[in-house]
């Protein structure tokens, strides 16, 4: 049976109300928990729920939204619970040892009870923001010039990059693993900024398109390899994302392109994930590959993923009771890393350790922080870090806003495509970092881009003067 367009309006505003009564419930629940010293739920109960909220916030946003199952909203909500969201609740229900707390820190029932929480809370908020704007079918009109993404700009932006990559490429790299990869600054913040921008535009470009995805694809390849494998993944979902923009599949075949998505990144993610302390030589050797079990595939990746939720625990524990929230401050520092630092090896944002993240490495394990290991953070628990339980709310419900109308945005123009893309992919890689963090790049890329256009068309008008 058809379902008619008053049925599913009536269905969609049925799904709004039960997400709001949802979000209402788990504020109360998440209110009562953090000004009670008592467990008010079991710790089962609470994982069972963060389950249960992401089921049902991805259930609903697919049943009236998305055409494509490669969506921003998706890959967010995809990353979000295979990362550390979700894993350490899925992990617990299923009885499975993770890594969502420190071993020489003890951890009450409460604590864990108030971060499990938060996520219900910043998923269903997330899911309010996507629902709402999507609702008002609003279509931002504002075009960028085709001419910014033409074919000429692309490989430009690859020549700078490439020629930056092949002077910063030394051949201790291969003999490397992720801790220990020695580049030089100012190269490696050329390449790492130009290649994904020259990519995602010639993408954008027909006649060049599997170019541009095969730039993006030995991108994400060398990120796995050198062992930054959050970035790759986040890289690989938006290269995914853009180019589904541009290849439309039946409907029928939807659901099965997502499967073989997933399933390629979680073997990826596994595969590397046994090797991220091998070095590059070990990591291309096919038969160090002949031992790996891949029966626990899934579980392995979050058991790894369990791992960014001890940000979360650990924070929830420690403040307001032994340190004030920041009230916005990390934001502010982060913001201040998109001027390049000259003065000194180290942002002093990060050598004053106003990150949340310098602040949480320093904080709970000093003797790993001082050999240089970090924890990286996560967006809920700085935005907890920052504002407590009312952060939660309206950052995740501001993210949900944004991401949705970005989605939206994209469809006008491929130049609105790729902006898009810039921002999306360092959005992706933000779930299990600081704003500080990806502020940067996202500035940078989008300033390279138009820097790049801007200059070409001068040289060109200034030849035609020339000529004429």
């Amino acid at each position: 049976m058809k379902i008619n367009f008053k049925q599913k309006s009536f269905f969609y505003n049925l799904a709004i109300i039960q997400l709001f009564l949802l979000g209402f419930f788990a504020f109360i629940l998440t209110y009562i928990s953090f000004n009670n010293p008592h467990v008010i739920l079991s710790i089962y109960l609470s994982n069972f729920m963060v389950i249960s909220v992401f089921v049902i916030c991805i259930f609903f946003w697919n049943l009236f939204f998305p055409k494509e199952i490669i969506h921003g909203i998706n890959n967010y909500i995809f990353l979000g619970f295979l990362f550390f969201l979700g894993s350490e609740s899925f992990l617990k229900i299923l009885q499975y040892q993770s890594k969502g707390v420190f071993s020489h820190i003890s951890v009450k029932s409460v604590d864990l009870v108030r971060a499990n929480f938060l996520i219900i809370l910043g998923v269903i908020f997330y899911s309010i923001g996507a629902f709402l704007i999507n609702h008002k079918k609003i279509m931002v009109k504002f075009k960028l010039p085709r001419e910014l993404i033409s074919s000429k700009v692309g490989w430009v932006i690859f020549i700078i990059g490439i020629i930056s990559f092949g002077l910063d490429f030394e051949i201790s790299w291969l003999y490397s693993s992720y801790r220990n990869f020695d580049t030089n600054k100012i190269y490696s913040l050329i390449w790492m900024n130009f290649l994904p921008i020259s990519g995602f535009v010639l993408l954008a470009n027909e006649k060049h398109k599997k170019k541009g995805l095969a730039i993006l694809n030995l991108l994400v390849l060398f990120y796995l390899v050198k062992g930054n494998r959050g970035y790759a993944i986040s890289l690989l979902l938006t290269t995914f994302w853009a180019y589904n923009l541009s290849w439309t599949i039946p409907d029928k075949k939807k659901l099965f392109k997502g499967l073989i998505i997933f399933l390629i990144v979680i073997l990826l993610i596994f595969v590397f994930q046994n090797f991220k302390s091998a070095t590059v030589i070990e990591k291309t050797d096919l038969d160090n590959y002949k031992n790996i079990d891949f029966k626990n595939a899934f579980i392995s990746v979050l058991i790894e993923g369990s791992v960014t939720y001890r940000t979360l625990v650990h924070t929830v524990q420690y403040i307001p009771e032994n340190k004030n929230f920041d009230l916005g401050k990390s934001y502010l520092w982060g913001a201040t890393t998109v001027f390049p630092n000259i003065f000194s090896d180290n942002h002093p944002a990060t050598s004053l350790r106003k990150s949340p993240s310098e602040w949480f490495k320093w904080t709970f394990n000093p003797i790993q922080a001082e050999k240089g290991q970090g924890y990286g953070f996560n967006i809920i628990s700085e935005a907890y870090y920052n504002f407590g339980i009312y952060g939660v709310m309206f950052i995740m419900l501001f993210l949900g806003v944004f991401i949705t109308k970005l989605s939206i945005w994209s469809q006008v123009a491929k130049s609105n495509m790729v902006i898009t893309s810039l921002l999306l992919h360092n959005i992706f890689w933000g779930i299990r970092n600081t704003f500080q963090s990806i502020i940067r790049s996202i500035i940078w890329e989008i300033s390279i881009l138009i820097v790049i256009y801007l200059l070409l068309n001068l040289l060109s008008k200034a030849f035609k003067l020339n000529n004429s």
